[in-house]
């Protein structure tokens, strides 16, 4: 590089380098400060060398929507990524209770353990279990075309008396859990939320739950942003 005509011809549109600025440039062979020389010797802001990491979860909510997660997240923990922020994109129908549960504290624990804020993204059906793992995220938001579900965990039982006692049990638990996350979650967004009031829209409609738009959503308080 021994002056302009050596030059590269492409700037990146986001610099704000004076046609002295590349001159100077082209004749010191250095890169202003806070910019950096790419490969195609277009120079770039340093800003852009890092980009910020996403994943995308979607589908049922099960063992493998876990694996996946987990993967991704181990993956981004040991890239050479900016890890100020994780996006999400995010849909589901819903699936399993269990590995709902998982798949939410996995982002939760990734977020304290590396003081990361995450926002997850709905996109299309965020229901049963789907409604849950949004709120992982710290930023919650969903598309005006985006729809929520609420409705009843749902268990199937047989077996001896106390073997069906016993999953009852458990099946309510798991229901006073999720309706637990779901308020708190709301509550730290700055709403008026009980774990009753949770499990109602849950058992609205003879059992069917409560569909909400994202305006809705946003009204309630289980989503921060409709985009």
């Amino acid at each position: 590089m021994t002056g302009q005509e050596d030059y590269p011809k492409y700037i990146d549109r986001q610099t704000s380098l004076s046609g002295d600025a590349i001159k100077e440039i082209g004749k010191s062979q250095e890169v202003p400060k806070g910019f950096y020389e790419r490969y195609d010797g277009i120079i770039s802001p340093e800003r852009l060398r890092r980009q910020e990491p996403q994943i995308t979860v979607n589908g049922r909510v099960d063992q493998e929507m876990f694996k996946q997660v987990s993967t991704d997240l181990y993956k981004i923990e040991n890239d050479e990524n900016d890890l100020s922020h994780l996006q999400v994109n995010f849909s589901s129908f819903g699936g399993s209770v269990n590995s709902g549960f998982g798949v939410h504290d996995l982002l939760r624990v990734f977020s304290r353990k590396h003081n990361v804020p995450i926002t997850i993204t709905g996109y299309g059906p965020i229901m049963s279990m789907g409604a849950l793992i949004i709120q992982a995220g710290d930023i919650r938001q969903m598309p005006e075309n985006s729809r929520m579900l609420f409705h009843p965990i749902s268990t199937y039982v047989e077996g001896e008396v106390d073997r069906i006692e016993h999953q009852i049990a458990e099946s309510r638990a798991l229901y006073t859990l999720y309706s637990e996350i779901v308020a708190d979650r709301v509550n730290k967004a700055g709403k008026d939320m009980t774990p009753e009031s949770v499990q109602d829209l849950m058992k609205a409609n003879m059992g069917v739950g409560t569909y909400l738009t994202s305006e809705q959503a946003l009204q309630m308080g289980f989503i921060d942003e409709v985009i």
